[in-house]
């Protein structure tokens, strides 16, 4: 696998990654997304994601979709 190094920047000499370059690298490496619901508002209540957290988290982010039965939310576990 030949993928590239996460770019780290500095800021007042902190040593800062992007998000979205540190997920995009995740997923390069073949990390699977845990799914909360899918795409057709189907939940997933396996292992972590089936706690009363998960359910929260889910709530939480569906309250701004605009069409949350068709919306997928997932995480990463790492």
């Amino acid at each position: 696998m030949n993928l590239p190094g996460i770019k780290v920047h500095n800021i007042n000499d902190l040593a800062v990654l992007s998000i979205s370059n540190v997920f995009d690298h995740i997923i390069g490496l073949g990390v699977p997304v845990e799914w909360l619901q899918d795409a057709s508002g189907k939940r997933n209540t396996n292992g972590i994601n089936g706690s009363n957290r998960a359910e929260e988290v889910l709530n939480y982010v569906l309250l701004s979709c605009k069409n949350p039965s068709q919306t997928a939310v997932g995480g990463l576990i790492v």
